[in-house]
């Protein structure tokens, strides 16, 4: 939540570059690390805070960016869609 708070593309791809350096450092694959879906306004909503925004339009570009970053560091940029709760 915090990275798409930022409405910044600049930093959300910087984010996914150090992420995937991160995850391929470790031998890490394939993550289950880019979340997108339905943000409910409840704190009881579950994994909720995984994802970037309750906004559409955010979230996608926030998705792209970190599959981008991902996929340049050598990690596949897998994105797991979370339902609403």
């Amino acid at each position: 939540m915090t990275a798409g708070a930022t409405f910044d593309a600049d930093l959300i791809y910087a984010r996914a570059l150090a992420m995937g350096k991160e995850y391929h450092n470790v031998g890490a694959h394939v993550p289950l690390s880019i979340s997108m879906g339905g943000m409910g306004r409840s704190p009881y909503g579950g994994r909720n805070w995984e994802n970037f925004s309750p906004d559409p339009y955010l979230t996608g570009t926030a998705a792209h960016l970190t599959v981008l970053g991902f996929q340049e560091q050598g990690v596949v940029g897998l994105v797991k869609c979370v339902p609403l709760a």
